[in-house]
């Protein structure tokens, strides 16, 4: 079965006890998830817009990210995907900024729309006006950043380690918690590229 390739990095002796036919599905889930010492020190957010979040999210959280105990879902809209809740990363933001700025003109025609199914048909293809080669979605992603970072603070504070991730970054889930555990989450840490 598909599902149990999925974790051929684990030791053979461990792998065998748990995928065989006696463990029922779900535990044999918990079972290859127990592995993964440390995980719950681990905050992941994953940035992503409402013209992709249906396509991407469920994909990310039922592969990569299967065994993260910790994941917040931020999008320019809120919903549900799933059973798991998305958060409006920008709905804090000051008018100040999102009166009279373009940058914002899809984000509030998607809280018009209020429906992600609508939201991907109508506004997926939505250009930029000032850079018609970019989609309009791009330019409102900038604004996202700082105040995932500040959400989830709010949100899960104190946490060892906060990765964020886009909803197309794949993540190695046993490789980064055993790279991690060789850091010290005490010292002040930025870990990453930068992008401009």
């Amino acid at each position: 079965r598909s599902s149990d390739l999925l974790w051929l990095w684990h030791s053979r002796s461990s792998l065998t006890s748990v995928l065989s036919d006696d463990v029922p599905p779900d535990q044999k889930e918990n079972q290859l998830c127990a592995e993964f010492t440390g995980s719950d020190r681990v905050l992941v957010t994953i940035k992503t817009g409402a013209t992709e979040a249906n396509l991407k999210i469920p994909i990310q959280l039922s592969t990569s990210l299967r065994c993260a105990p910790n994941v917040l879902i931020f999008s320019d809209m809120e919903q549900e995907i799933g059973n798991h809740h998305v958060y409006d990363a920008l709905e804090n933001i000051s008018d100040e900024v999102t009166a009279n700025n373009s940058d914002f003109d899809i984000y509030r025609m998607q809280q018009e729309l209020k429906d992600p199914q609508k939201v991907i048909e109508q506004l997926s293809s939505m250009r930029d006006p000032r850079m018609p080669d970019d989609l309009a979605a791009w330019t409102l992603d900038k604004y996202k950043n700082i105040h995932i970072v500040e959400e989830a603070w709010k949100l899960q504070p104190n946490k060892d380690w906060y990765l964020h991730i886009d909803a197309d970054t794949y993540v190695v889930w046993p490789t980064l918690l055993q790279w991690i555990r060789r850091l010290d989450p005490s010292r002040e840490s930025f870990i990453g590229s930068l992008a401009y």
